[in-house]
Protein backbone atom coordinates (compact mmCIF):
# COMPACT_ATOMS: atom_id res chain seq x y z
CA UNK A 1 0.00 0.00 0.00
CA UNK A 2 1.47 3.36 -0.98
CA UNK A 3 1.48 6.42 1.26
CA UNK A 4 -1.25 8.15 -0.71
CA UNK A 5 -3.54 5.13 -0.34
CA UNK A 6 -2.96 5.01 3.40
CA UNK A 7 -3.78 8.69 3.81
CA UNK A 8 -6.99 8.28 1.85
CA UNK A 9 -8.05 5.31 3.97
CA UNK A 10 -8.38 7.02 7.30
CA UNK A 11 -5.46 9.04 8.63
CA UNK A 12 -6.40 10.76 11.89
CA UNK A 13 -3.50 12.15 13.91
CA UNK A 14 -1.32 9.31 12.73
CA UNK A 15 -4.02 6.65 13.08
CA UNK A 16 -4.14 4.27 10.12
CA UNK A 17 -5.71 0.97 9.25
CA UNK A 18 -2.55 -0.90 10.24
CA UNK A 19 -1.92 0.98 13.52
CA UNK A 20 -5.44 1.68 14.86
CA UNK A 21 -4.27 1.68 18.49
CA UNK A 22 -2.61 5.07 17.99
CA UNK A 23 -5.94 6.84 18.20
CA UNK A 24 -6.37 5.56 21.76
CA UNK A 25 -3.08 7.16 22.74
CA UNK A 26 -4.01 10.43 21.08
CA UNK A 27 -7.23 10.48 23.10
CA UNK A 28 -5.48 9.48 26.33
CA UNK A 29 -2.67 12.01 26.13
CA UNK A 30 -4.77 14.89 24.77
CA UNK A 31 -7.55 14.51 27.40
CA UNK A 32 -9.55 17.26 25.70
CA UNK A 33 -6.56 19.57 25.96
CA UNK A 34 -6.23 19.31 29.77
CA UNK A 35 -3.02 17.87 31.23
CA UNK A 36 -3.12 15.97 34.51
CA UNK A 37 -1.15 18.25 36.85
CA UNK A 38 0.25 16.75 40.06
CA UNK A 39 2.52 17.98 42.89
CA UNK A 40 6.31 17.66 42.55
CA UNK A 41 6.26 15.89 39.18
CA UNK A 42 4.46 18.76 37.40
CA UNK A 43 2.35 16.29 35.39
CA UNK A 44 1.71 12.56 35.26
CA UNK A 45 -0.46 9.90 33.64
CA UNK A 46 -4.20 10.12 34.14
CA UNK A 47 -5.33 7.64 36.84
CA UNK A 48 -8.10 5.05 36.65
CA UNK A 49 -8.22 5.06 32.86
CA UNK A 50 -9.76 2.16 30.96
CA UNK A 51 -9.81 1.42 27.27
CA UNK A 52 -9.32 -1.63 25.07
CA UNK A 53 -5.71 -0.51 24.51
CA UNK A 54 -4.46 0.76 27.86
CA UNK A 55 -5.35 0.91 31.53
CA UNK A 56 -3.93 2.89 34.44
CA UNK A 57 -4.29 2.32 38.17
CA UNK A 58 -5.37 4.69 40.93
CA UNK A 59 -1.98 6.44 40.83
CA UNK A 60 -1.71 6.63 37.04
CA UNK A 61 0.70 3.73 36.44
CA UNK A 62 0.06 1.50 33.46
CA UNK A 63 -0.50 -2.14 34.33
CA UNK A 64 2.11 -4.75 33.48
CA UNK A 65 0.56 -8.03 32.44
CA UNK A 66 2.26 -11.00 34.07
CA UNK A 67 1.47 -14.71 34.25
CA UNK A 68 -0.42 -13.98 37.47
CA UNK A 69 -2.37 -11.08 36.01
CA UNK A 70 -2.00 -7.29 35.90
CA UNK A 71 0.20 -5.58 38.49
CA UNK A 72 1.21 -1.98 39.16
CA UNK A 73 2.39 0.19 42.07
CA UNK A 74 -1.09 1.61 42.64
CA UNK A 75 -2.96 -1.59 41.90
CA UNK A 76 -2.46 -5.30 42.52
CA UNK A 77 1.06 -6.12 43.68
CA UNK A 78 2.69 -9.55 43.73
CA UNK A 79 4.36 -11.11 46.73
CA UNK A 80 8.12 -10.93 46.83
CA UNK A 81 10.69 -8.84 44.96
CA UNK A 82 9.91 -6.88 41.81
CA UNK A 83 11.81 -5.21 38.98
CA UNK A 84 10.93 -1.86 37.43
CA UNK A 85 11.20 -0.09 34.08
CA UNK A 86 11.62 3.69 34.27
CA UNK A 87 11.39 6.08 31.35
CA UNK A 88 9.21 8.22 29.15
CA UNK A 89 6.62 7.28 26.58
CA UNK A 90 8.54 4.30 25.20
CA UNK A 91 8.68 2.76 28.68
CA UNK A 92 4.99 3.60 29.15
CA UNK A 93 4.31 1.64 25.98
CA UNK A 94 2.96 4.35 23.66
CA UNK A 95 2.13 2.47 20.46
CA UNK A 96 1.48 -0.97 21.96
CA UNK A 97 -1.82 -2.58 21.02
CA UNK A 98 -2.55 -3.48 24.67
CA UNK A 99 -1.05 -3.51 28.16
CA UNK A 100 0.18 -7.03 27.46
CA UNK A 101 2.48 -5.80 24.68
CA UNK A 102 4.46 -3.12 26.50
CA UNK A 103 8.16 -3.72 27.12
CA UNK A 104 7.62 -4.25 30.85
CA UNK A 105 4.90 -6.82 30.20
CA UNK A 106 7.01 -8.70 27.67
CA UNK A 107 9.98 -8.66 30.07
CA UNK A 108 7.72 -10.06 32.78
CA UNK A 109 7.05 -13.05 30.52
CA UNK A 110 10.69 -13.54 29.52
CA UNK A 111 12.33 -14.23 32.87
CA UNK A 112 14.85 -17.08 32.36
CA UNK A 113 13.66 -18.56 35.63
CA UNK A 114 10.16 -18.86 34.20
CA UNK A 115 11.27 -21.51 31.72
CA UNK A 116 11.78 -24.04 34.50
CA UNK A 117 9.95 -22.53 37.45
CA UNK A 118 6.25 -22.04 38.21
CA UNK A 119 4.61 -18.74 37.38
CA UNK A 120 4.48 -17.66 41.00
CA UNK A 121 8.31 -17.54 41.15
CA UNK A 122 8.65 -15.00 38.36
CA UNK A 123 9.63 -11.46 39.26
CA UNK A 124 7.39 -9.00 37.44
CA UNK A 125 8.61 -5.84 35.76
CA UNK A 126 6.50 -2.89 36.90
CA UNK A 127 5.80 -0.12 34.40
CA UNK A 128 6.92 3.26 35.77
CA UNK A 129 6.87 4.97 32.37
CA UNK A 130 5.28 8.36 31.74
CA UNK A 131 4.97 10.14 28.38
CA UNK A 132 7.00 13.34 28.29
CA UNK A 133 9.15 12.66 31.35
CA UNK A 134 12.79 13.71 31.56
CA UNK A 135 15.31 11.94 33.78
CA UNK A 136 14.65 14.16 36.80
CA UNK A 137 10.95 13.37 36.69
CA UNK A 138 11.79 9.68 36.34
CA UNK A 139 13.92 9.83 39.50
CA UNK A 140 11.27 11.79 41.41
CA UNK A 141 8.55 9.35 40.37
CA UNK A 142 10.52 6.47 41.81
CA UNK A 143 11.23 8.37 45.02
CA UNK A 144 7.58 9.32 45.54
CA UNK A 145 6.30 5.77 45.06
CA UNK A 146 9.16 3.69 46.48
CA UNK A 147 7.08 2.96 49.60
CA UNK A 148 4.40 1.27 47.48
CA UNK A 149 6.77 -1.41 46.27
CA UNK A 150 8.45 -4.36 47.97
CA UNK A 151 12.11 -5.18 47.51
CA UNK A 152 13.43 -4.04 44.12
CA UNK A 153 15.97 -6.29 42.41
CA UNK A 154 16.61 -4.59 39.05
CA UNK A 155 15.89 -1.17 37.60
CA UNK A 156 16.04 -0.57 33.85
CA UNK A 157 16.14 3.09 32.89
CA UNK A 158 14.89 3.13 29.29
CA UNK A 159 15.43 6.72 28.28
CA UNK A 160 17.67 9.29 26.60
CA UNK A 161 15.76 11.23 23.95
CA UNK A 162 13.64 13.56 26.10
CA UNK A 163 16.71 14.89 27.95
CA UNK A 164 18.29 15.71 24.61
CA UNK A 165 15.20 17.52 23.34
CA UNK A 166 14.66 19.71 26.39
CA UNK A 167 18.38 20.51 26.46
CA UNK A 168 17.64 22.48 23.30
CA UNK A 169 15.26 24.84 25.09
CA UNK A 170 16.45 28.31 26.11
CA UNK A 171 18.52 28.27 29.32
CA UNK A 172 18.17 24.49 29.82
CA UNK A 173 20.76 24.40 32.62
CA UNK A 174 19.19 27.27 34.58
CA UNK A 175 17.67 26.56 38.00
CA UNK A 176 15.94 23.19 38.07
CA UNK A 177 16.04 22.77 34.31
CA UNK A 178 13.26 22.52 31.76
CA UNK A 179 10.42 20.07 31.23
CA UNK A 180 7.80 19.43 28.60
CA UNK A 181 4.62 21.53 28.88
CA UNK A 182 6.36 24.02 31.18
CA UNK A 183 4.60 27.00 29.60
CA UNK A 184 1.18 25.47 30.23
CA UNK A 185 2.19 24.70 33.80
CA UNK A 186 3.23 28.25 34.65
CA UNK A 187 0.13 29.65 32.99
CA UNK A 188 -1.98 27.33 35.10
CA UNK A 189 -0.46 28.18 38.48
CA UNK A 190 -0.13 31.90 37.73
CA UNK A 191 -3.67 32.37 36.48
CA UNK A 192 -2.67 32.54 32.81
CA UNK A 193 0.22 34.88 33.57
CA UNK A 194 3.55 33.31 32.70
CA UNK A 195 6.36 34.96 34.70
CA UNK A 196 8.96 33.69 32.25
CA UNK A 197 9.57 34.73 28.61
CA UNK A 198 6.62 33.87 26.39
CA UNK A 199 7.20 31.26 23.71
CA UNK A 200 4.76 30.61 20.92
CA UNK A 201 5.16 27.21 19.21
CA UNK A 202 6.82 28.80 16.20
CA UNK A 203 9.34 30.75 18.26
CA UNK A 204 10.09 27.70 20.41
CA UNK A 205 10.80 25.65 17.30
CA UNK A 206 13.12 28.37 16.04
CA UNK A 207 14.96 28.44 19.37
CA UNK A 208 15.47 24.68 19.42
CA UNK A 209 16.82 24.78 15.89
CA UNK A 210 19.17 27.65 16.80
CA UNK A 211 17.44 29.96 14.35
CA UNK A 212 15.96 32.94 16.24
CA UNK A 213 12.61 34.06 14.93
CA UNK A 214 13.58 37.71 15.23
CA UNK A 215 16.46 39.87 16.42
CA UNK A 216 14.96 40.36 19.88
CA UNK A 217 14.94 36.60 20.59
CA UNK A 218 18.60 35.99 19.82
CA UNK A 219 19.60 35.86 23.48
CA UNK A 220 16.86 33.29 24.13
CA UNK A 221 17.98 30.74 21.53
CA UNK A 222 18.89 27.26 22.73
CA UNK A 223 22.46 25.97 22.95
CA UNK A 224 24.40 24.44 20.08
CA UNK A 225 24.13 20.70 19.54
CA UNK A 226 27.39 19.69 21.24
CA UNK A 227 26.50 21.68 24.35
CA UNK A 228 23.02 20.21 24.23
CA UNK A 229 24.41 16.69 24.34
CA UNK A 230 26.70 17.65 27.23
CA UNK A 231 23.77 19.07 29.21
CA UNK A 232 21.59 16.02 28.53
CA UNK A 233 24.37 13.63 29.59
CA UNK A 234 25.13 15.65 32.73
CA UNK A 235 21.46 15.65 33.74
CA UNK A 236 21.30 11.90 33.15
CA UNK A 237 24.36 11.40 35.37
CA UNK A 238 22.85 13.36 38.27
CA UNK A 239 19.56 11.50 38.02
CA UNK A 240 21.17 8.07 37.81
CA UNK A 241 22.88 8.93 41.10
CA UNK A 242 19.50 9.89 42.55
CA UNK A 243 17.90 6.66 41.35
CA UNK A 244 20.71 4.61 42.82
CA UNK A 245 20.42 6.40 46.17
CA UNK A 246 16.70 5.60 46.19
CA UNK A 247 17.00 1.85 45.65
CA UNK A 248 20.51 0.84 46.65
CA UNK A 249 19.66 0.16 50.31
CA UNK A 250 19.05 -3.50 49.48
CA UNK A 251 21.47 -3.89 46.63
CA UNK A 252 19.19 -3.20 43.67
CA UNK A 253 20.99 -3.14 40.32
CA UNK A 254 20.56 -0.27 37.88
CA UNK A 255 20.87 -0.60 34.10
CA UNK A 256 20.66 2.13 31.47
CA UNK A 257 19.19 1.44 28.04
CA UNK A 258 19.35 4.12 25.35
CA UNK A 259 15.95 4.08 23.75
CA UNK A 260 15.64 3.29 20.04
CA UNK A 261 14.97 6.21 17.71
CA UNK A 262 14.30 5.27 14.10
CA UNK A 263 16.93 7.52 12.43
CA UNK A 264 19.56 6.47 14.98
CA UNK A 265 19.09 2.78 14.14
CA UNK A 266 19.94 3.41 10.46
CA UNK A 267 17.54 0.57 9.71
CA UNK A 268 15.78 0.18 6.40
CA UNK A 269 12.30 1.65 6.81
CA UNK A 270 9.49 -0.70 5.89
CA UNK A 271 6.59 0.60 3.76
CA UNK A 272 4.48 0.82 6.93
CA UNK A 273 7.12 2.87 8.75
CA UNK A 274 7.62 5.17 5.78
CA UNK A 275 3.90 5.79 5.49
CA UNK A 276 3.47 6.45 9.21
CA UNK A 277 6.46 8.82 9.37
CA UNK A 278 5.20 10.82 6.40
CA UNK A 279 1.72 10.92 7.87
CA UNK A 280 3.05 12.19 11.21
CA UNK A 281 5.14 14.83 9.50
CA UNK A 282 2.08 16.07 7.65
CA UNK A 283 -0.43 16.01 10.50
CA UNK A 284 1.73 16.92 13.51
CA UNK A 285 4.39 19.11 11.98
CA UNK A 286 4.90 21.48 14.90
CA UNK A 287 5.17 18.70 17.49
CA UNK A 288 7.79 16.75 15.57
CA UNK A 289 9.74 19.90 14.73
CA UNK A 290 10.80 20.01 18.39
CA UNK A 291 12.53 16.65 17.98
CA UNK A 292 14.10 17.12 14.55
CA UNK A 293 17.59 18.23 15.66
CA UNK A 294 17.88 15.06 17.73
CA UNK A 295 16.64 12.90 14.88
CA UNK A 296 19.82 13.51 12.89
CA UNK A 297 21.58 10.15 12.57
CA UNK A 298 24.91 11.90 13.17
CA UNK A 299 23.75 12.72 16.72
CA UNK A 300 23.51 9.10 17.76
CA UNK A 301 27.16 8.08 18.12
CA UNK A 302 28.49 11.11 20.06
CA UNK A 303 25.44 11.19 22.31
CA UNK A 304 25.58 7.43 22.98
CA UNK A 305 29.29 7.76 23.75
CA UNK A 306 28.57 10.45 26.35
CA UNK A 307 25.89 8.35 28.02
CA UNK A 308 28.03 5.22 27.99
CA UNK A 309 30.84 7.17 29.68
CA UNK A 310 28.40 8.38 32.36
CA UNK A 311 27.34 4.78 33.01
CA UNK A 312 30.88 3.39 33.06
CA UNK A 313 31.90 5.96 35.67
CA UNK A 314 29.08 4.61 37.87
CA UNK A 315 29.56 0.92 37.05
CA UNK A 316 26.08 0.89 35.53
CA UNK A 317 25.60 -1.51 32.58
CA UNK A 318 24.83 0.36 29.36
CA UNK A 319 22.89 -0.97 26.37
CA UNK A 320 22.18 0.88 23.12
CA UNK A 321 19.04 -0.47 21.48
CA UNK A 322 19.77 1.57 18.36
CA UNK A 323 22.86 -0.49 17.62
CA UNK A 324 20.93 -3.67 18.34
CA UNK A 325 18.08 -2.73 16.02
CA UNK A 326 20.57 -2.08 13.20
CA UNK A 327 21.58 -5.75 13.20
CA UNK A 328 20.33 -7.87 10.25
CA UNK A 329 17.86 -9.77 12.43
CA UNK A 330 15.88 -6.58 13.06
CA UNK A 331 16.91 -4.08 10.38
CA UNK A 332 14.24 -5.09 7.86
CA UNK A 333 11.38 -5.59 10.34
CA UNK A 334 8.51 -3.19 10.98
CA UNK A 335 9.30 -1.94 14.49
CA UNK A 336 8.18 1.70 14.75
CA UNK A 337 4.78 3.39 14.74
CA UNK A 338 6.55 6.76 14.61
CA UNK A 339 10.20 7.75 14.91
CA UNK A 340 10.32 7.29 18.69
CA UNK A 341 7.67 4.68 19.57
CA UNK A 342 7.52 0.95 18.88
CA UNK A 343 4.81 -1.43 17.75
CA UNK A 344 4.19 -4.80 19.41
CA UNK A 345 7.02 -6.54 17.55
CA UNK A 346 9.38 -3.69 18.39
CA UNK A 347 8.49 -3.98 22.07
CA UNK A 348 8.93 -7.75 21.97
CA UNK A 349 12.36 -7.51 20.36
CA UNK A 350 13.39 -4.72 22.76
CA UNK A 351 12.37 -6.86 25.73
CA UNK A 352 14.28 -9.88 24.42
CA UNK A 353 17.43 -7.82 23.77
CA UNK A 354 17.30 -6.11 27.17
CA UNK A 355 16.76 -9.35 29.06
CA UNK A 356 19.44 -11.34 27.24
CA UNK A 357 22.18 -8.76 26.86
CA UNK A 358 21.89 -7.39 30.39
CA UNK A 359 21.53 -10.91 31.81
CA UNK A 360 18.32 -10.10 33.64
CA UNK A 361 15.77 -12.39 35.27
Amino acid sequence: MCTADIREEGLLNGNTDFAPQLQSYVEYVSNNGELHWVPYLMLFNRPNYRSRVLTTDSCGFRSSVTAEGPCSPGGAMPDGPVNIVLGGSIAFGYGASSDAHTISSRMSQLSPASRSAPARSRRPWLNLGAPGFNSTQEALLLLLHRHRMPEIRDVVVLSGLNNLVIAGLPQPAHGYGEFFFSEQHFRKIQGNVDPRPRWSPGRLVDAIRNAPASDDTEEQAGPELDERMDIAAANTAVDLDRIRACVADRGARIHFVLQPTAPWTRKTYTPEETALFEAMDSEQYNAWELFKPGFDAAVHSPYADRLEKVCKERYIPFLDLNSAFSEPEYADRWLFVDRVHLNDDGNQFAAEIIMSRLDLS
